[in-house]
């Protein structure tokens, strides 16, 4: 759990030797620091396997999935209402927040959005893609403003290998695969999800609350790989819009071009519109040549992926 804070192990023991230095630390932990740096190490993985390890209502707070590849049938990942419940019973600070963001929205449930980045470890100039990673994140729309703009409180969900010969270049379905994955873990009709309700301690009392799906958050490539769509090798080269179309293609009346600089002029795609297109996709998946199936995700601006989110019913809602 150490990497979800961005740094590595030596990097968090010297960290924690400047803190200590600077009579930042807790007598103990200052004991601790205050030794040799491959014992402090020892310690800090210690506890990180510990937290890893440590049993909530919810399961073990890392906990492993089967994401159907050789080398990944025991992903592990950090279980999200595991997490809140051990960080709460760590923390009575963190459970006061929680509840004070609930007490502060009138619809007494929060809004989570979902975000992934990929980064490189070690050389970041390194020129193949062996040590490519994707972290996966997620956060609630209704932290204060002061901590929604600080990356250490995204909280860590998983983080995978991203080349072409290992994690989500082998996954059955990629990342858009992955990610409806993602979303039964989080708001699932089965087991404990938010849909069901998390629970936390605050102030020595239980404290249940649900959170609902706000949207994904990413990139160019992070957002057409999560929902495997086309982006601007399609006519429709925008996920978000029903009446968006390259201009070489289609113009005028009812179609905006990419180069539009009026965002009034578009039509937003609904839920229903959007599995519209992806339907049509699969009920002509088998009836279609190669050739006109493909025409027809180019127009669509979709690629169809069964095991994706936009096709798997159990995340559409």
């Amino acid at each position: 759990m150490h990497a979800a804070a961005g740094s590595s192990v030596k990097g968090l023991c010297r960290m924690l030797k400047v803190l200590a230095e600077t009579d930042m630390l807790r007598d103990d932990l200052a004991t601790v620091c205050s030794g040799t740096n491959r014992a402090l190490e020892q310690v800090v993985l210690s506890e990180c396997h510990a937290a890893a390890e440590t049993n909530t209502p919810f399961g073990t707070v890392v906990q492993q999935m089967d994401l159907g590849a050789d080398g990944y049938r025991q992903w592990p990942y950090i279980h999200p209402l595991a997490l809140l419940w051990f960080l709460s019973t760590r923390s009575p600070e963190f459970g006061v927040l929680v509840e004070s963001m609930l007490d502060n929205c009138s619809k007494k449930f929060l809004d989570i959005v979902i975000y992934d980045d990929a980064f490189q470890i070690g050389n970041p100039l390194r020129p193949d893609q062996g040590r490519n990673m994707l972290g996966i994140y997620w956060f609630f729309l209704e932290l204060p403003s002061h901590l929604l703009t600080r990356e250490d409180w995204w909280f860590p969900f998983g983080f995978i290998r991203s080349t072409p010969t290992r994690g989500l270049g082998i996954i059955p379905g990629g990342l858009s695969a992955l990610r409806a994955r993602i979303l039964c873990i989080f708001f699932g009709d089965r087991g404990d999800t938010f849909r069901s309700g998390a629970k936390i301690i605050v102030r020595g009392k239980l404290l249940m609350f649900a959170a609902r799906f706000r949207g994904n958050a990413g990139d160019e490539k992070g957002l057409k790989d999560s929902y495997d769509i086309k982006g601007a090798a399609g006519i429709k080269f925008c996920i978000s819009c029903k009446n968006a179309a390259l201009r070489r293609y289609r113009t005028g009346g009812y179609w905006r071009p990419e180069c539009c600089p009026d965002l009034r002029q578009f039509v937003p795609h609904t839920n229903s519109s959007i599995y519209t297109l992806a339907d049509d996709l699969k009920s002509k998946h088998s009836t279609l040549s190669k050739a006109d199936f493909e025409a027809l995700e180019t127009n669509w601006g979709i690629n169809y992926n069964p095991q994706g989110v936009l096709f798997r019913a159990d995340v559409r809602d």
